[in-house]
């Protein structure tokens, strides 16, 4: 099977795993983010600004700092950025919730790491939004 075929998997089943452990939590949106404008900003413009900030800033600078480093699915890199979005998910939220976000920006970080493909990065992480939107798990508060 193809890599990239099965990191694709990967997402896809941390998406629906991912979808639980948010609804277990009881994670609901700010009411700042529902209807149109709140869509807009979840589906299109957090993909493209922290993709963009995050793998196209902080993965890369650490990696031309730290080449050997960079690559893989447990590189200190990808597991370090994706701690940072993580963190950065959760002071913006206020609470532990956003740590949910770990291991899907730590999946999207290896593909990135592999590919250093940013638009993969950006739609799948638009994906992943979408799919939590769609399934009406991210309520309003």
């Amino acid at each position: 099977m193809d890599a990239r075929l099965r990191l694709n998997l990967w997402v896809a089943v941390t998406l629906g795993v991912g979808a639980s452990a948010f609804a277990a939590a009881g994670v609901r949106l700010p009411a700042a983010l529902t209807g149109a404008w709140g869509v807009l900003v979840l589906i299109v413009v957090s993909p493209i600004l922290e993709e963009w900030l995050l793998r196209a800033g902080l993965h890369d600078a650490l990696a031309q700092r730290w080449p050997e480093r960079s690559r893989g699915w447990a590189s200190p890199i990808t597991l370090a950025v994706a701690a940072a979005f993580a963190l950065a998910h959760a002071a913006v939220q206020w609470n532990w919730q956003g740590l949910l976000t770990l291991v899907p920006a730590w999946l999207i970080g290896w593909a990135y790491s592999e590919s250093r493909s940013l638009g993969w990065a950006m739609s799948h992480h638009a994906l992943a939004n979408a799919a939590l939107l769609a399934s009406g798990l991210w309520l309003s508060r």
